[in-house]
């Protein structure tokens, strides 16, 4: 049994990926968060349950079951869209598994204890003599130290424990839960890895690495990539954009910073809208907070583009790629910086 935050199922071919690690790894029962499908119910195929939303690609949890652990599955429970319930025929008592995906840390109280509560009625329903399993990814901190809480955590907790820690820890112990993964000390795979640059097949001398920031495997890259080159190829389509040296350009793209050049506001509002809802499509999202506007040649003309139906701010200067660029397009502040 596991459970894996897979970020989202809702892209072609991600469930059939998640069916062969199921296989590799051979697991019977997988929980799920952040499913991000639509709908509740079983998915045609067999063994994938999940409650999910009706009408907004977010959050979601749900199960991925082996043939054996389908063939013991006496029901399920889908409380709401970020809590799921299964149960089993095992012996010598009978198995329920809880799967939940708690709000992040930046989530509001009330949606914290809306979420609380929703375990509270899965637990409520659990007959009294089953073995509860509650699995999923928490967004919580426990850090290591356990004093006073011996009969709820181990010693091995990431990090140091946060706000949304303190609350779950309180949690298992008025139910008599323990939080499993605090009690071995979890192996770091990254402690002796070392890269290698090749060309054309020749590789040079391994030299020792550390990892900064973690993208979840290195596929992950790979994915977002192709998904915004097929996001950006409808935007490019177009004829529009400035002219440059008689070719039209109308972006600049590194990484996830996007540049989008256009002539007219109407037009530069066109193609946001478009980036915006190709992304959607891809499942992605752009981060509406951070986008800016700016008009240059003039910094009395106040242009304002909508994005979602949201007015974005437009600026006399904003930083991209490291670099400050101006309305009046002058490097000095670049220089002095």
């Amino acid at each position: 049994m596991g459970t894996w935050n897979v970020q989202t199922l809702w892209v072609t071919g991600k469930l059939e990926l998640l069916r062969n690690e199921i296989k590799r790894f051979r697991f019977d029962v997988i929980g799920i968060s952040e499913v991000r499908w639509t709908g509740k119910g079983e998915i045609s195929g067999g063994g994938f349950i999940l409650p999910g939303e009706d009408t907004t690609h977010n959050r979601g949890v749900g199960m991925l079951l082996s043939a054996r652990a389908k063939h013991t599955l006496i029901g399920y429970n889908p409380i709401s869209s970020r809590v799921i319930t299964a149960r089993f025929h095992t012996t010598p008592f009978k198995l329920t598994v809880i799967q939940v995906y708690a709000p992040t840390p930046a989530s509001l109280d009330d949606e914290i204890e809306l979420f609380y509560d929703s375990i509270e009625h899965a637990l409520t329903q659990t007959p009294k003599k089953d073995i509860v399993i509650v699995t999923g990814d928490w967004n919580a901190k426990f850090g290591s130290e356990n004093t006073n809480w011996e009969l709820v955590m181990g010693k091995y907790g990431y990090s140091d424990r946060n706000e949304r820690g303190d609350r779950l820890t309180e949690f298992a112990a008025l139910h008599s839960l323990y939080i499993c993964n605090t009690r071995f000390q979890q192996k770091n795979i990254y402690e002796k890895a070392q890269s290698a640059v090749q060309v054309e097949k020749e590789t040079g001398e391994w030299f020792q690495t550390s990892v900064g920031s973690r993208q979840g495997d290195p596929l992950s890259p790979l994915l977002f990539i192709t998904y915004h080159e097929l996001v950006m190829d409808k935007v490019m389509q177009t004829n529009d954009g400035i002219n440059i040296s008689r070719t039209l350009v109308n972006n600049l793209r590194f990484a996830d910073d996007i540049d989008v050049l256009e002539e007219d506001c109407e037009l530069l509002h066109q193609q946001t809208e478009q980036i915006r809802v190709a992304a959607e499509e891809a499942a992605l999202i752009m981060n509406t907070k951070k986008t800016k506007t700016l008009v240059f040649g003039d910094r009395n003309i106040e242009k304002h583009v909508q994005i979602a139906e949201t007015t974005r701010e437009n600026v006399e200067q904003f930083e991209y790629l490291g670099s400050l660029i101006t309305w009046d397009n002058n490097c000095t502040d670049e220089v002095r910086k």
